[in-house]
């Protein structure tokens, strides 16, 4: 993942950023938009130089302001007593 000066995000989308992989590269601005750059790390670093010229909106990914926002629309689940009560089993 990389910030730009204009207080966007570059990063892949779906594992780690990694530019020899299949994973898209999407570029998020600073209203939160995500647009993407190219296909894969390979097709980005083709076209480095022209990148931002061929933004295209990405809908797979949604990027939220706040927790509070995310909420309104997705369901979040609270994995503490799972993970407290696997931990406990692993010390037995």
């Amino acid at each position: 993942m990389a910030k730009d000066s204009k207080g966007g995000f570059i990063g892949t989308v779906g594992q780690q950023c990694d530019l020899e992989s299949a994973a898209p590269i999407c570029y998020i601005n600073k209203d939160l938009e995500c647009l993407i750059i190219s296909e894969s790390g390979k097709d980005f670093l083709s076209n480095i130089e022209s990148w931002q010229d061929n933004l295209k909106p990405y809908d797979k990914v949604t990027v939220y302001r706040s927790k509070a926002e995310a909420e309104m629309e997705l369901e979040f689940i609270d994995l503490s007593e799972i993970v407290s009560h696997l931990t406990s089993k692993k010390s037995l």
